[in-house]
């Protein structure tokens, strides 16, 4: 037997609700894995012949997309192996990676 009563609209709600919510967080996991994409694309392209200032901007730029990202899965509900994911899904240099964490060079 179907309820018609503030329990079924209560859960509409929710419901309308929670998709809203499924959805930003999917655009914004989207936008940070593109910003993440164009770093390494950026840092493979320029990385020949970049000089060490060039070459540490490069760096810094896909660690702080790949810090990013990984912060985005955590607010979106995957709290676990984000680096692991991350290294599996996109070629992030080893330079880069053993930056995170790290204050950048100034």
């Amino acid at each position: 037997m179907q309820k018609f009563g503030l329990d079924s609209l209560r859960s509409d709600k929710y419901s309308s609700l929670e998709s809203e919510i499924a959805k930003e967080k999917a655009t914004t996991l989207g936008r940070a894995g593109k910003r993440l994409q164009q770093a390494i694309d950026h840092y493979y392209a320029d990385i020949d012949g970049a000089g060490e200032s060039q070459r540490q901007s490069l760096v810094e730029a896909v660690t702080d997309a790949v810090w990013a990202l990984i912060l985005q899965r955590e607010f979106s509900g995957f709290c676990h192996q984000n680096l692991e994911w991350i290294t599996e899904h996109y070629d992030v240099p080893q330079e880069a990676i053993s930056r995170l964490g790290k204050q950048p060079h100034k």
